[in-house]
């Protein structure tokens, strides 16, 4: 079975039984702490992925690491793919399962770069207009990135609206090395 048809069953499953059990926001917000250490901690991953560390030294770990923090289901999630020998498959069922979370509630998820971060106003009026416009709860990430020199660079979903100086600064010299300007 492919990676892709794992991570999207487990995620579904997961999705159907904390929606079952009425610990919906309880599992996402387990999923999202998960996927988070996924990120941020390469051991974790090398545990996850090493064929030399025994299931039962995995599972210690993991119970170890995450202790009273995760709910009885979402523990008892981790505990299956380790036995099934799936637990390299735990960042790609997160990152799955908090996209399903998502579209089940109707959430749309927002990265908005800019050089400097948005005051509480701004910020309200970029989330509004977004909800707005696409009929949608909107949960926003600000990134900085000083590379941009100024405007913003707004990503949703799969689209992606570049309003910055960087960009614009890119486009004129494209254009003079079209034209040839460029070398004179």
């Amino acid at each position: 079975m492919n990676q892709s048809k794992i991570s999207v069953r487990y995620s579904k499953a997961l999705l159907l039984a904390a929606g079952e059990e009425n610990q919906l926001e309880r599992v996402y917000e387990d999923i999202r702490l998960v996927y988070q250490i996924c990120q941020e901690v390469k051991e974790f991953l090398d545990l996850l992925h090493s064929p030399v560390i025994k299931p039962s030294d995995k599972k210690n770990v993991i119970h170890s690491l995450f202790g009273t923090q995760l709910s009885a289901l979402t523990m008892s999630l981790l505990d299956l793919l380790v036995h099934n020998k799936r637990e390299s498959f735990i960042p790609d069922i997160s990152r799955r399962f908090l996209d399903d979370y998502k579209q089940h509630r109707g959430i749309t998820s927002v990265l908005l770069s800019t050089v400097s971060p948005l005051d509480r106003e701004l910020k309200g009026k970029v989330i509004s207009l977004i909800k707005n416009t696409y009929h949608t709860e909107v949960e926003l990430e600000e990134k900085l990135n000083k590379d941009l020199i100024g405007g913003f660079v707004l990503i949703i979903e799969d689209r992606m609206m570049d309003a910055s100086v960087l960009r614009g600064l890119r486009r004129v010299r494209q254009e003079l090395t079209r034209t040839g300007l460029e070398n004179r």
